[in-house]
């Protein structure tokens, strides 16, 4: 994400090297999340609390983030959570500042698309789909049913694709998919997301790596937790 350019194919924090030191990555997000601060400054907020399904209120900026609300504070630049008053994680922040300052010219609907039909989408799919489909596979493939009860905990409904699938929205323009195939005699499990075409819209690449790998941590985490407290 940090080093992304707007649907281009640079490789940042998400396709970045392992062996990357943890001060260099969070350098490139800081780096990152200044530079989407200030692109926010010469943006028309009337239209764009529009297209990106936003409000005013008061002197902050409130969105729908999963089944939460994000507060966008312009002034001091800060984005949290509404009643908890936690702050967002940076790599969250970024793709919420992004989302809001996005401007491309939306596409006309369209079939769904997985992450190899975004813009160099199909280079980087290897990386993606470690931190995607594998964990889905991983976590709903024995069980896919599991993945309804930890989609509807964030706010998702079902969708009629898969072995189940349900259908989330990290931000109110920008529905994601998750569907399962579970395992049988000859095929293992198998797991991806699908997006509306008008994803590359508002967010770049890696932002969509990004935001996917987020989607699925969210889920198996909703199972994790269950298993916890059984």
């Amino acid at each position: 994400m940090p080093t992304a350019k707007r649907n281009g194919p640079a490789p940042g924090v998400f396709f970045a090297d392992s062996a990357a030191s943890g001060t260099d990555e969070e350098g490139n997000y800081r780096i990152a999340e200044e530079e989407a601060w200030r692109r926010l400054v010469a943006v028309d907020w009337p239209a764009q609390l529009a297209r990106c399904g936003a409000r005013r209120a008061g002197a902050l900026v409130e969105l729908d983030f999963f089944h939460l609300v994000a507060r966008v504070d312009l002034g001091a630049r800060r984005i949290e959570f509404a009643g908890s008053g936690t702050e967002m994680p940076i790599w969250e922040r970024i793709l919420v500042l992004h989302y809001l300052a996005a401007t491309t010219p939306l596409p006309p609907p369209g079939e769904l698309i997985d992450f190899k039909q975004v813009p160099a989408g199909g280079f980087y799919f290897n990386a993606y789909r470690a931190r995607t489909g594998v964990p889905l596979a991983d976590a709903f493939g024995a069980e896919p049913g599991l993945l309804l009860e930890a989609g509807r905990s964030l706010g998702g409904e079902a969708a009629d694709f898969g072995d189940a699938a349900v259908r989330l929205w990290p931000l109110p323009r920008v529905p994601v998919v998750v569907l399962v195939y579970g395992a049988d005699e000859e095929f293992p499990a198998t797991g991806n997301l699908l997006y509306e075409p008008s994803v590359t819209a508002y967010l770049c690449t890696e932002d969509i790596a990004v935001l996917g790998g987020q989607v699925v941590g969210r889920l198996v985490g909703q199972v994790r937790r269950r298993e916890g407290e059984r």
